[in-house]
Protein backbone atom coordinates (compact mmCIF):
# COMPACT_ATOMS: atom_id res chain seq x y z
CA UNK A 1 0.00 0.00 0.00
CA UNK A 2 1.32 3.44 -0.91
CA UNK A 3 0.26 7.06 -0.90
CA UNK A 4 1.27 9.03 -3.99
CA UNK A 5 0.81 12.64 -5.06
CA UNK A 6 1.43 14.84 -8.07
CA UNK A 7 1.94 16.50 -10.39
CA UNK A 8 5.50 17.75 -9.75
CA UNK A 9 8.11 19.18 -12.10
CA UNK A 10 10.55 16.40 -12.89
CA UNK A 11 8.29 13.82 -11.28
CA UNK A 12 8.08 10.37 -12.81
CA UNK A 13 4.55 9.29 -11.85
CA UNK A 14 2.55 11.23 -14.46
CA UNK A 15 1.02 8.97 -17.06
CA UNK A 16 -2.26 7.90 -18.66
CA UNK A 17 -3.68 6.29 -15.53
CA UNK A 18 -2.89 9.31 -13.34
CA UNK A 19 -4.38 11.86 -15.75
CA UNK A 20 -7.50 9.77 -16.34
CA UNK A 21 -8.02 9.29 -12.60
CA UNK A 22 -7.66 13.05 -12.08
CA UNK A 23 -10.11 13.98 -14.85
CA UNK A 24 -12.61 11.28 -13.85
CA UNK A 25 -12.73 12.69 -10.34
CA UNK A 26 -13.85 16.15 -11.49
CA UNK A 27 -15.33 15.94 -15.03
CA UNK A 28 -18.35 14.09 -16.48
CA UNK A 29 -18.08 12.58 -19.96
CA UNK A 30 -19.48 14.78 -22.71
CA UNK A 31 -18.95 17.30 -25.49
CA UNK A 32 -17.66 20.84 -25.00
CA UNK A 33 -19.86 23.91 -25.25
CA UNK A 34 -18.02 26.34 -27.52
CA UNK A 35 -17.44 29.74 -25.90
CA UNK A 36 -17.84 31.77 -29.10
CA UNK A 37 -21.24 30.32 -30.05
CA UNK A 38 -22.53 28.83 -26.78
CA UNK A 39 -23.30 25.71 -28.85
CA UNK A 40 -22.15 22.13 -28.31
CA UNK A 41 -19.44 20.87 -30.64
CA UNK A 42 -19.49 17.70 -32.76
CA UNK A 43 -22.91 18.42 -34.27
CA UNK A 44 -24.15 15.83 -36.78
CA UNK A 45 -25.69 17.35 -39.93
CA UNK A 46 -27.19 15.77 -43.05
CA UNK A 47 -25.25 15.99 -46.32
CA UNK A 48 -25.43 14.31 -49.72
CA UNK A 49 -24.70 10.61 -49.24
CA UNK A 50 -24.48 10.69 -45.46
CA UNK A 51 -23.78 13.03 -42.56
CA UNK A 52 -21.02 15.30 -41.30
CA UNK A 53 -19.71 15.94 -37.79
CA UNK A 54 -18.63 19.48 -36.96
CA UNK A 55 -15.35 20.21 -35.15
CA UNK A 56 -15.41 19.78 -31.41
CA UNK A 57 -13.80 18.48 -28.24
CA UNK A 58 -15.01 15.67 -25.98
CA UNK A 59 -13.99 13.99 -22.75
CA UNK A 60 -14.57 10.24 -22.42
CA UNK A 61 -13.52 8.43 -19.25
CA UNK A 62 -10.81 11.00 -18.57
CA UNK A 63 -9.43 10.98 -22.13
CA UNK A 64 -9.88 13.93 -24.50
CA UNK A 65 -10.83 13.56 -28.16
CA UNK A 66 -10.50 16.52 -30.52
CA UNK A 67 -12.01 16.75 -34.01
CA UNK A 68 -10.42 19.81 -35.67
CA UNK A 69 -12.20 19.66 -39.07
CA UNK A 70 -15.57 18.65 -40.49
CA UNK A 71 -15.65 14.83 -40.46
CA UNK A 72 -17.79 13.16 -43.16
CA UNK A 73 -19.52 9.78 -42.82
CA UNK A 74 -20.99 7.96 -45.81
CA UNK A 75 -24.37 6.28 -45.20
CA UNK A 76 -25.49 4.39 -48.31
CA UNK A 77 -29.22 3.64 -48.53
CA UNK A 78 -30.37 0.02 -48.35
CA UNK A 79 -33.42 -1.93 -49.44
CA UNK A 80 -34.98 -1.28 -46.02
CA UNK A 81 -34.64 1.66 -43.64
CA UNK A 82 -31.87 1.31 -41.07
CA UNK A 83 -30.46 3.22 -38.12
CA UNK A 84 -26.97 4.54 -37.51
CA UNK A 85 -25.69 5.82 -34.19
CA UNK A 86 -22.80 8.26 -34.51
CA UNK A 87 -20.49 8.01 -31.49
CA UNK A 88 -17.24 9.33 -30.13
CA UNK A 89 -15.34 6.30 -28.85
CA UNK A 90 -12.44 5.62 -26.50
CA UNK A 91 -10.86 2.22 -27.15
CA UNK A 92 -8.79 1.05 -24.20
CA UNK A 93 -6.70 -1.68 -25.85
CA UNK A 94 -5.45 0.45 -28.75
CA UNK A 95 -5.36 3.69 -26.72
CA UNK A 96 -7.35 5.41 -29.42
CA UNK A 97 -10.06 8.07 -29.64
CA UNK A 98 -12.26 8.12 -32.74
CA UNK A 99 -15.60 8.95 -34.34
CA UNK A 100 -17.49 5.80 -35.31
CA UNK A 101 -20.75 4.66 -36.92
CA UNK A 102 -22.83 1.77 -35.55
CA UNK A 103 -25.67 0.49 -37.75
CA UNK A 104 -28.65 -1.83 -37.32
CA UNK A 105 -32.30 -2.44 -38.14
CA UNK A 106 -33.05 -0.81 -34.76
CA UNK A 107 -31.07 1.84 -32.89
CA UNK A 108 -27.71 0.43 -31.78
CA UNK A 109 -26.85 0.80 -28.10
CA UNK A 110 -23.96 2.79 -26.70
CA UNK A 111 -21.12 0.49 -25.60
CA UNK A 112 -19.55 1.01 -22.20
CA UNK A 113 -17.49 -1.97 -21.10
CA UNK A 114 -13.91 -3.02 -20.38
CA UNK A 115 -12.91 -2.70 -24.04
CA UNK A 116 -14.39 0.69 -24.95
CA UNK A 117 -16.52 3.61 -23.83
CA UNK A 118 -18.73 5.66 -26.14
CA UNK A 119 -20.77 8.85 -26.04
CA UNK A 120 -23.60 9.27 -28.54
CA UNK A 121 -23.65 12.30 -30.83
CA UNK A 122 -26.74 11.44 -32.89
CA UNK A 123 -29.08 8.73 -34.13
CA UNK A 124 -29.62 8.75 -37.89
CA UNK A 125 -32.45 6.97 -39.71
CA UNK A 126 -31.51 6.21 -43.32
CA UNK A 127 -34.39 5.67 -45.74
CA UNK A 128 -34.19 3.58 -48.95
CA UNK A 129 -34.50 6.85 -50.87
CA UNK A 130 -31.29 8.08 -49.25
CA UNK A 131 -33.09 10.64 -47.09
CA UNK A 132 -31.81 10.85 -43.52
CA UNK A 133 -33.52 11.90 -40.31
CA UNK A 134 -31.27 13.00 -37.44
CA UNK A 135 -31.97 12.90 -33.71
CA UNK A 136 -29.37 14.93 -31.82
CA UNK A 137 -28.37 13.03 -28.66
CA UNK A 138 -25.57 15.30 -27.42
CA UNK A 139 -27.85 16.90 -24.82
CA UNK A 140 -28.95 13.56 -23.35
CA UNK A 141 -26.80 13.04 -20.24
CA UNK A 142 -27.62 9.31 -20.15
CA UNK A 143 -25.62 8.83 -23.39
CA UNK A 144 -23.60 12.06 -23.74
CA UNK A 145 -24.27 15.52 -22.30
CA UNK A 146 -22.00 18.53 -22.07
CA UNK A 147 -18.63 18.40 -20.35
CA UNK A 148 -19.54 19.40 -16.80
CA UNK A 149 -18.29 19.21 -13.22
CA UNK A 150 -18.76 15.77 -11.69
CA UNK A 151 -19.20 16.71 -8.03
CA UNK A 152 -20.87 20.04 -7.27
CA UNK A 153 -23.16 19.16 -4.38
CA UNK A 154 -26.36 21.20 -4.43
CA UNK A 155 -25.15 23.62 -7.12
CA UNK A 156 -27.96 22.91 -9.58
CA UNK A 157 -30.62 23.24 -6.87
CA UNK A 158 -29.05 26.49 -5.63
CA UNK A 159 -29.05 27.99 -9.13
CA UNK A 160 -32.67 26.97 -9.70
CA UNK A 161 -33.72 28.54 -6.38
CA UNK A 162 -31.85 31.77 -7.22
CA UNK A 163 -33.48 31.92 -10.64
CA UNK A 164 -36.93 31.38 -9.14
CA UNK A 165 -36.43 34.21 -6.63
CA UNK A 166 -35.06 36.52 -9.32
CA UNK A 167 -37.97 35.76 -11.66
CA UNK A 168 -40.47 36.47 -8.86
CA UNK A 169 -38.74 39.79 -8.13
CA UNK A 170 -38.68 40.82 -11.79
CA UNK A 171 -42.32 39.84 -12.29
CA UNK A 172 -43.26 42.12 -9.39
CA UNK A 173 -41.24 45.01 -10.79
CA UNK A 174 -42.82 44.61 -14.23
CA UNK A 175 -46.38 44.54 -12.86
CA UNK A 176 -46.02 47.22 -10.19
CA UNK A 177 -42.88 49.29 -10.81
CA UNK A 178 -41.67 51.36 -7.90
CA UNK A 179 -43.43 49.43 -5.12
CA UNK A 180 -40.50 47.33 -3.86
CA UNK A 181 -39.90 48.29 -0.25
CA UNK A 182 -36.39 48.82 1.08
CA UNK A 183 -35.90 48.17 4.82
CA UNK A 184 -32.82 49.63 6.51
CA UNK A 185 -32.94 48.23 10.05
CA UNK A 186 -31.29 45.76 12.40
CA UNK A 187 -34.32 43.49 12.83
CA UNK A 188 -36.19 41.51 10.20
CA UNK A 189 -39.07 43.42 8.56
CA UNK A 190 -42.63 42.46 9.47
CA UNK A 191 -44.69 40.98 6.63
CA UNK A 192 -42.24 41.75 3.80
CA UNK A 193 -43.27 40.98 0.22
CA UNK A 194 -41.19 38.80 -2.09
CA UNK A 195 -38.78 41.13 -3.80
CA UNK A 196 -38.50 43.61 -0.91
CA UNK A 197 -34.95 44.50 0.13
CA UNK A 198 -33.65 44.34 3.72
CA UNK A 199 -30.30 45.98 4.42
Amino acid sequence: MAITSGYWDGGGCTGEAEWNRYHNAIIEDGVEIEKATNEMGMKVTAMAGGVSVSPGYAIIDGTWIYNDTVHTIALAPGVNPYYARIVARKTFGTKNGSLETKTGSSTPDVTRDASMREISLAIVKVEPSGAVGITDTRGDESVCGAIRPRVVSGFKELMEACKSEFDTFMDGVAVSPGVRAIYIQATAPENPKTGDIWI
